[in-house]
């Protein structure tokens, strides 16, 4: 999962324990919230400066570790920001449903 930042995220899963590895809040907010890490605003370094590496066991064994997609994770990840970052975010219904559509006045270019 690339970062926008010249960083790779890594997940590695072996049975119940999933790790991410290198990671920033920015790839991680995107992660929670199925959007790209470019998609995330917020000023200051905060966001991109610190890398985490994170280890969680999950309840159910990942059964094909190779195959896993990083938006399995959205919920835990979710409830990481809020318990450990006390993050709370806040979401542009409006530009969900508009800002990501092509029309073709503008020639195929997102809104």
């Amino acid at each position: 999962m690339g970062g926008g930042d010249g960083g790779d995220v890594r997940i590695y899963a072996t049975g119940n324990e999933v790790t991410i590895r290198n990671t920033t809040l920015r790839q991680l907010v995107a992660v929670a919230y199925g959007v790209r890490p470019w998609q995330v605003e917020g000023s200051g370094d905060w966001l991109d400066a610190t890398h985490y590496d994170i280890r969680a066991l999950v309840p159910v064994a990942v059964s094909e570790p190779e195959n896993l997609h990083p938006f399995a994770l959205r919920g835990m990840v979710n409830k990481l920001l809020s318990s450990r970052f006390d993050l709370d975010i806040y979401l542009n219904k409006e530009c969900q449903t508009a800002c990501g559509q092509a029309s073709p006045a503008n020639s195929g270019r997102a809104r």
